[in-house]
């Protein structure tokens, strides 16, 4: 049985492979054809300069995803897990406390293993295409503060589960429905709530002095039934060029958060197109619907998690204790290793639809498809966002559809 799942771990890695090196061909075959909707933006220099920066980033992701594939291969697979697994149990604390040691524990080395490929990707890749503006004290700034955040994030979860579960897992209604509501409203806090607390955490951030926008925006929000709560800048230039805007608050009571390089490199019209877009999300539920997801989600694998780890076979296998917070772990492992990654092209399929849907809403809101096509155009050019994106890498990995068909289809509804 375990060779089993390891050869579905290795099959899945292959074809994972495979998807990237599609890719970089279909990129290589297609280097010099400049997209007809994208010939009055875009020049053959621009377009070699978007191939490069896109071929960088799939080459780095191939060396980046197979490194830590095989130290999670190596981990699971070896003595390694259970021996890690073992030390915590050896410890004679409280288990609530051991689970959270062994789950912190976890997030620190992943952190330290990625630590390096963040730093390259930041300060080679990124710099050499003039997207990164970190020094190295902010990169190390905001890398302690993300640490910082996961680490409260699972722990909160899985101290919740760990806590109702106990230290092993016994086949109990109550307990799966303590733990679905729990983890269902941690969901929500954490789709609604934390937001507004994380953002202000890791940005600095401020009102928009622009009066003019900002009263264009308010008409808009206003107009699409919701009650304004003013627009706020990000000052990610600090960090990096790139560009982008959210959408967020509770209620019926929403805000604007805009990146100040979106304020430097986008007109006025083409954020209010960019601005439509998002409250496009909010107005068709396409947040709340991603949400039920999740929570559908997350309630089959606590379900699952219960069948499965109230039986010893699974530990057995592993040559694991039989605890619940090393079950769990390595549960939620092979299920995000082999189930989850195959599931994510019905996500993507799902995620492309509302961008489409939040795309038409822009449209209708401000009477016009152009603002949202010039910011595409410009998000294109400024961005370097690739122009040649292979079907069915696309049709796997993409969570938006790319923007050469949404202008089309936004030219054609």
């Amino acid at each position: 049985m375990k060779i089993f799942i390891l050869t579905l771990i290795i099959l899945k890695i292959i074809f994972k492979n495979y998807l990237t090196i599609r890719q970089i061909i279909y990129i290589y075959k297609r280097k010099e054809k400049i997209p007809a909707i994208f010939q009055d933006r875009i020049d053959i220099d621009k377009l070699k300069k978007s191939n490069s920066y896109n071929l960088e980033k799939l080459k780095f992701s191939i060396f980046s995803s197979n490194f830590s594939d095989v130290i999670l291969i190596l981990f699971i697979f070896t003595p390694l897990f259970g021996i890690f697994s073992k030390y915590f149990s050896s410890l004679s604390l409280n288990y609530l406390l051991e689970s959270l040691l062994f789950f912190s524990s976890l997030i620190f080395l992943n952190f330290l293993l990625t630590l390096p490929f963040d730093f390259y990707f930041n300060f080679k890749i990124e710099k050499k295409f003039n997207f990164s503006n970190y020094n190295f004290k902010n990169w190390s700034f905001d890398k302690i503060k993300e640490l910082f955040i996961s680490l409260v994030i699972v722990n909160i979860i899985t101290g919740f589960i760990i806590l109702i579960t106990g230290e092993k897992f016994v086949f109990s209604p109550i307990r799966i429905i303590s733990i679905i509501l729990i983890t269902s409203i941690l969901l929500i806090f954490f789709q609604y709530i934390l937001p507004i607390v994380i953002i202000p955490f890791m940005y600095k951030m401020k009102r928009l002095d622009d009066t003019i926008l900002s009263e264009n925006i308010k008409n808009l929000i206003e107009k699409s039934g919701y009650t304004f709560d003013g627009v706020y800048v990000i000052k990610e230039s600090e960090k990096s060029s790139h560009s982008n805007a959210m959408f967020t608050g509770l209620g019926n009571k929403k805000r604007v958060i805009i990146f100040d390089n979106l304020l430097k490199k986008f007109s006025n019209d083409e954020i209010l197109g960019i601005i439509g877009h998002e409250i496009g999300h909010g107005k068709l539920k396409h947040v709340l619907n991603f949400l039920f997801i999740s929570i559908i989600l997350s309630s089959i694998f606590i379900i699952l998690s219960f069948i499965i780890l109230s039986k010893d076979f699974f530990y057995d296998i592993f040559n694991i204790p039989n605890i619940a917070f090393s079950g769990l772990f390595l549960l939620y492992f092979l299920t995000s290793e082999i189930v989850l990654f195959f599931f994510n092209p019905l996500l993507n399929h799902i995620s492309r639809k509302f961008e489409y849907d939040a795309d038409r809403f822009s449209k209708k809101i401000l009477n016009s498809p152009d603002p949202l096509i010039k910011s595409f155009k410009k998000f294109a050019s400024e961005e370097l966002v690739s122009l040649q994106v292979d079907p069915f890498y696309e049709f796997f990995y993409y969570s938006h559809p790319d923007l050469e068909k949404r202008i089309e289809r936004l030219l054609k509804v």
